[in-house]
């Protein structure tokens, strides 16, 4: 993979990143972290939009929060 971009939104915020490597990178895992003090403050309900692209491959996620109850 030579270029790894991705974008989030919600209702109220985004944001986006792009990282381009000159030789081909082969890990998988990735992480980011925002210049937020008290990081992103989102709604219980609220649909978050990812998008991935690395190279010519596009993905789109969506996240959302289910309340899972046990008996």
């Amino acid at each position: 993979m030579r270029r790894l971009e991705y974008s989030y939104s919600t209702l109220h915020s985004n944001g986006k990143s792009i990282e381009e490597f000159t030789v081909p990178n082969t890990m998988k895992i990735f992480s980011s972290s925002g210049g937020s003090k008290n990081g992103a403050k989102i709604n219980e309900d609220e649909v978050i939009l990812v998008e991935v692209k690395w190279d010519d491959v596009e993905e789109s996620i969506l996240l959302d929060n289910k309340t899972l109850t046990t008996k």
